[in-house]
């Protein structure tokens, strides 16, 4: 792997790029974005509703299943365990175990499950979203800095295609910002002086293509409309 790195021509240039990236994913990391307590108790209201719907469509699709729903406490999702029991206990579904041999109700779990037992797809789908909602829960419950900040940390480079990913800070606070409900992103607001926006980047990386490549016609293409339209019609015709 590094003799091919050694012989990319442009290896060093973008190692070099990523590299100066760092001091800015750092200082990202350790002012974080305000939150808006007013609109972060509305959007923690919204979830637990949304959650709350979530538990009583499980439950319908359980008894529907098995006869019974699941033992509520105070969670939006049923626990692993009571899940496990459902499906490969009562429904004697296939078992899926983890890389330690261990039985798992995962997502990945889940959608093998879905894959294979189509008569249990909507519980387990009822089931993913909940899990999601509790975690949007617990991210704006316990998520949010002291100081009224929520922080992430950003590391530069981590997918193969050179984007950035994020995750929990080093105090386990924060939450990997990509994943957040674009309905509950209002709770974070600007500071003073500053202004927050959203950069529409569609179709940017292959305009950056087209513009770098020198491709006339595919420029054209970006300039006049859809190019995935007319790269499709060009491809098939008829």
């Amino acid at each position: 792997f590094a003799s091919k790195i050694a012989a990319d021509p442009d290896a060093e240039l973008n190692y070099n790029f990523n590299r100066a990236l760092q001091p800015i994913a750092m200082l990202m990391q350790l002012r974080g974005v305000k939150v808006d307590p007013p609109a972060k108790n509305k959007a923690l209201r919204w979830l637990w509703s949304e959650g709350e719907a979530r538990s009583k469509a499980i439950d319908v699709e359980a008894n529907r299943l098995v006869g019974h729903g699941f033992a509520w406490v105070k969670s939006v999702a049923p626990s692993p365990i009571q899940l496990a029991k459902v499906l490969y206990d009562e429904l004697g579904i296939k078992e899926v175990r983890n890389r330690d041999g261990g039985q798992t109700t995962d997502k990945d779990a889940l959608e093998k499950i879905k894959q294979r037992e189509p008569r249990v797809e909507r519980l387990c789908t009822l089931v993913q979203e909940a899990r999601d909602l509790e975690k949007q829960i617990e991210v704006l419950e316990v998520g949010i800095s002291p100081d009224g900040r929520m922080r992430a940390m950003f590391n530069v480079w981590q997918a193969e295609t050179d984007r950035w990913s994020s995750s929990g800070d080093p105090y386990n606070t924060g939450t990997n910002f990509q994943n957040l409900d674009k309905r509950i992103r209002n709770i974070f607001v600007p500071d003073p002086g500053f202004e927050l926006l959203e950069a529409d980047l569609e179709q940017g990386e292959s305009r950056c293509v087209a513009y770098l490549a020198g491709d006339e016609g595919y420029i054209k293409a970006h300039e006049d409309g859809n190019t995935h339209i007319r790269a499709a019609r060009y491809f098939w015709p008829e």
